[in-house]
């Protein structure tokens, strides 16, 4: 192994384990000595009981992120909703995820389209077929009216552009859809 190419791994080797060395901090704090010098048990459970917190409002989050896109889901499967409505509802509850390039980078490497409003309509289509795979016919179907919607979308306008739709009209917060000539209720659906 060359000079500059050893300095580089050792580079990347530092980096690595200061990295994983930071993702485990908090646990440090529980094997320090509880003695003299060291933190109490209280602070020692403060830290915990934050940690704690901060996962459970994370947990929290993502179980309310996954019934509000199961309720979207069942809309468009019952025609209730459009593909770019439900697109667009996609693109809100995906909005929280705290990874964002990451998560772009996924979306255009895992979904078809020249725009990323398009490749959420493909995300949407895969959901719907990944949720209707024990019922074939019906994913079928749905999937043919999608598809329908997703080409007439762009043999009309040639690009992708979907409807925008404010945070707080999330169909969890809102607990239903209101569209222009139509207000639909939600189901209700299973909550964790």
């Amino acid at each position: 192994m060359n000079h500059p190419a050893r300095w580089l791994g050792c580079a990347i080797l530092l980096v690595a384990v200061v990295a994983l060395a930071g993702s485990f901090r908090e646990h440090w704090i529980v094997d320090w000595d509880l003695g003299e010098g060291g933190p109490n048990e209280n602070q020692v459970l403060g830290v915990e009981d934050r940690r704690h917190d901060r996962l459970e409002a994370k947990r929290k989050e993502v179980f309310r992120r996954i019934a509000a896109r199961e309720r979207v889901l069942t809309a468009v499967i019952d025609d209730r909703l459009t593909l770019c409505e439900a697109a667009a509802h996609f693109r809100v509850l995906d909005a929280k995820v705290v990874t964002q390039e990451w998560f772009r980078e996924f979306m255009r490497q895992s979904y078809p389209g020249r725009s990323d409003d398009e490749r959420l309509c493909h995300r949407v289509i895969a959901y719907v077929q990944d949720s209707l795979k024990d019922r074939p016919r019906k994913a079928a179907s749905v999937t043919k009216r999608l598809q329908a919607q997703l080409r007439e979308q762009l043999e009309q306008h040639g690009s992708f552009h979907l409807p925008k739709i404010a945070g707080n009209d999330v169909p969890e917060v809102t607990g239903r859809v209101v569209r222009p000539g139509r207000d639909v209720p939600w189901p209700k659906s299973r909550t964790p």
